[in-house]
This record gives structure tokens, sequence and C-alpha cells, in this order.
């Protein structure tokens, strides 16, 4: 039998397809859905779930070689999302990777809810989903009103069976639409692709105190097995907030709209990795609470970072499985068909740039399927300079992690 699929998007992408089971005709329950206040994110039940989710699935992502990048909004969107559709063993695994069950569920719905509402602002912060559906297919009308609903996704039926090349034009144009790059993989979509989720995230922030150019100087910055000169932003901020871990350093500076970018600097002779081997010591880093304070020096590499991720792998590290096993796959609940699909992809594509005057980040990802304290007297002084390599969290308002990456070389942009 000829399998067919569905694509989620960051664009995270999460690709569907049609596998050769037997049905399940019960539909889920879906909870009458409540319209999201103004409230803090962190203030959520959900928040912890997502920031659970954030530190398990970054520490095996960063640990790779090379500069990473990753943004564990997309992920968690879609797979929240793809959950809405989902019964039995798979809506389980789903559960188990995003950290919740079937009782705490509806707090990560609003969670989730609340965020689309947060970040809003195309120019500068920016998250949303959309549904892209193939001209023969329906979703179920339960579905349907999830994605409309807390998950504010656009639906478009497009001609993924009789014109994929046509479909993933569409899809690349929403794409650049909400993050002004072309960032979408359009090999992803061919003519057994029946559904597409995407999500995309775009940041826009500048410092709060911008750097000076005049005070950028090259010095060298040591990577793991080479001396490489690049470019250094400086800037001394005073009676700065800074935080002195079990063998590293951190300290945080200000972006517009309360966020804020952590950089954490592991000690001399200590690797990145050892300070992310295990999802408890990355949501340590995500947790740090700045109350030390001194004059702190701040001597940051400038740099570019563009990477993809391949999701798939990592969520089955995880121990979410079913859904990619067109056996056991229950995702029935998504479209209107007498077959039962499973998903074939999850992609993530992430762009980044820091300089003197702000922090660029865009980022998509994609799912698809087919068929089958107090200050001091007189502050310290602390030459905090990133000449090695080191960890960074972009953080919202609200503390949670956006962004995650590592930078082992920032000459290197890939």
């Amino acid at each position: 039998m000829k399998k067919i699929g569905i694509v989620l998007g960051l664009s995270v992408s999460l690709l569907l397809l049609l596998s050769c089971g037997e049905p399940d005709v019960d539909e889920p329950v879906v909870e009458p859905l409540q319209s999201s206040t103004e409230v803090a994110l962190s203030s959520i039940a959900g928040a912890e779930s997502f920031n659970q989710f954030a530190a398990a699935s970054g520490s095996l992502i960063l640990q790779e070689e090379g500069n990473q990048l990753y943004g564990p909004v997309g992920p968690y969107q879609l797979l929240s999302l793809l959950s809405e559709g989902t019964v039995g063993q798979s809506r389980q695994a789903i559960y188990n990777v995003l950290q919740t069950d079937a009782e705490r569920y509806p707090s990560s719905r609003t969670f989730n809810q609340a965020l689309l509402t947060a970040y809003q602002d195309k120019a500068v912060a920016s998250v949303a989903n959309s549904l892209w559906l193939d001209q023969q297919q329906q979703l179920t009308s339960s579905f349907e009103q999830v994605v409309k609903g807390p998950y504010s996704a656009s639906v478009e039926a497009v001609p993924f069976a009789k014109n994929p090349k046509k479909a993933a034009e569409k899809i690349a144009s929403w794409v650049k639409q909400q993050l002004g790059a072309d960032l979408f993989d359009k090999s992803m979509v061919n003519q057994e692709t029946r559904l597409m989720l995407v999500n995309t995230v775009r940041l826009n922030l500048a410092w709060l105190e911008t750097f000076e150019t005049s005070q950028t100087v090259e010095q060298f910055f040591y990577a793991d097995d080479q001396k490489v000169a690049t470019d250094f932003m400086q800037q001394e901020q005073k009676n700065h907030q800074y935080f002195q871990g079990n063998c590293y350093t951190a300290s945080s500076l200000t972006l517009e709209k309360n966020h804020r970018l952590l950089f954490i600097l592991p000690d001399a002779g200590i690797s990145v990795n050892q300070l992310i081997a295990t999802p408890e010591s990355l949501h340590e880093l995500i947790e740090i609470d700045e109350q030390e304070r001194a004059d702190v020096n701040f001597a940051i590499p400038k740099f570019k970072l563009t990477n993809d991720l391949d999701l798939v792998t990592v969520m089955q590290r995880l121990g979410l499985t079913s859904i990619f096993d067109p056996e056991q796959a229950d995702l029935n609940q998504l479209i209107k068909s007498d077959l039962p699909l499973f998903i074939a992809s999850f992609k993530q594509t992430n762009q980044l740039e820091l300089n003197e005057n702000n922090v660029k980040v865009e980022s998509v990802t994609s799912l698809g399927g087919d068929a089958s304290a107090a200050m001091p007297q007189e502050a310290e002084r602390l030459d905090f300079t990133l000449d090695r390599p080191f960890i960074f969290i972009i953080q919202g308002e609200d503390g949670l992690p956006l962004f995650m990456g590592v930078i082992r070389n920032p000459t290197i942009e890939e």
C-alpha cells in the first residue's frame, strides 16, 4: 500500500504518513477552549513541563560536535498540537516526552496558547503556527477546533498529491513572510505528503545597551582543537549581576522587551559537554539566578550560526518511537481518512546573528507524515571573556529558554 505523508514545520516540520494499520474510530474528547488571559508565562503550570522538555531535548542536541543552536518552542508546540489528534500509546508517548500526562496536559495547552498571545510582534518577537492539508483531505472536527483555537494556526489546502512543487512554494512563501528569510526546506514535500504542520519563531532584539563598534577588537578564541582570531565586542557593566557556579561562571546582558542573553563560560579545563551532560544539569543552567555582583568586563565574540536539526532521532532517544512506526502510530484523529498516519519527518532549521546592535534569530520547525540581592559596598571586578567554548541561552521576559546553543568556534557559521 502506498504511504502518504504529513509534515509539520520551525519552520519546525513534522511529516505524517499513511500506514497500513487498522484505523481507530474513537475520537478523543476535546475540552471546551478557554480564552487566554495576559498572565506571566512562568506562572502557568505548563511552563515547568516546557522547561523540562527543553532541558531533556537540548541536552542531546547541544552535545553534538560543532556550533549548535536549538529552539525548543517549535517542537513543544507541534508535539502538543499533534497529541490532540492522537490516541492510545502514541498520545501517552508524546505526553511522556512533553513531561506531562492526561491530567496535567490542559495546563500545557494553556501555556502554548499564552505563548502565542505573548509573541505576536513580527518586527521584534513572534511565534506562528500553520497547517497545510492536501486538497483531497479533511481535518477531523475535533482536531480542527484545536488547530484554530488555542494553537491559532492558519489552515490552507494545497495540492500535495497533484502538484507538490506548487504546495512547497506556498509553504516556503508563508515561512518567508513570517521570518523574512528563506528557511523552509522544499525537498520535504513530495507527492506522498498529505499534511504538514509548521511553526516559526522570530526574534530581532536590540541590546538594552548597545556595544560601541569602536571598542570591537580582534583577539584569539581558543577552540577545542585550534586557536582562531575573531572580533570581540567589549562592554563594561558596573555593579552587574553574575553567578559563580560549580565549574562555570554565568552572566547575562539585557535585550529589549525584558529578554536576556545568558552566557555560561566553563572554567578552564572544563568542557561545555560536562555542563550539559544530563537534562538535570542543563535544567540547572536554565534556572540560574544571578545573585552576586561585580563590575563585569564583557568580551563576547561576534558570530553567525546556521544549522539544521533532524528531530526524529532526538525524539527517539527520548523514548518517543511509536509515532514514527507505521505499525504502532495512532494518529488517525488528525484527518478524515480510512488509513492511519505515522510521522515521516521532524526537522528544524535555525539561523542566528549576534553583533554590536542586536541579536537576531529565525527558526522554522516542520513535522510531517505520509499515508501509510542587596548591593555591595564596593563591587569586585570580573573579566568575563568568552574566549573558549561557551553556552548561551536566550530567555524571555519570564526566564523561559526560547533558544539555547553552544559556540565551539565563532569563526564557523555552520
